[in-house]
């Protein structure tokens, strides 16, 4: 709240991928006309058409300020969707969300690089 924030995240635990052939098509689930990346970024513009009440929603205090809403994939590895020109939205790892979330400057579109990974 004190960066008058709104995070909407979507959340993805896809298995490990190696091959040429399964990188490609989880690439294709995250970038694909109704992907995973499109599914946010319809999410995202849901709360931007209202950020007053979704800051209500999750009790955010003086909710009736602008708000900056920020679509955020959290996965559990570096995904390599997240490395493809003209993203609208950021990736993290689970492991560094809680660093990613604390920033103060918020981060470029694309995979968030916090602990080197």
């Amino acid at each position: 709240p004190r960066r008058s924030r709104l995070w909407v995240c979507e959340v993805k635990d896809l298995s490990f991928a190696v091959s040429p052939a399964t990188i490609a098509q989880r690439v294709n689930k995250f970038l694909k006309r109704k992907g995973y990346v499109s599914q946010l970024t319809r999410a995202a513009e849901g709360v931007r058409a209202n950020p007053t009440a979704a800051a209500r929603l999750v009790q955010a205090p003086n909710p009736e300020r602008e708000w900056q809403v920020i679509p955020l994939m959290i996965t559990r590895r570096v995904e390599p969707a997240g490395f493809s020109n003209g993203l609208l939205v950021s990736f993290v790892v689970i492991r560094d969300l809680a660093t990613a979330l604390k920033q103060d400057v918020a981060q470029p579109f694309g995979h968030i690089p916090v602990s080197g990974a």
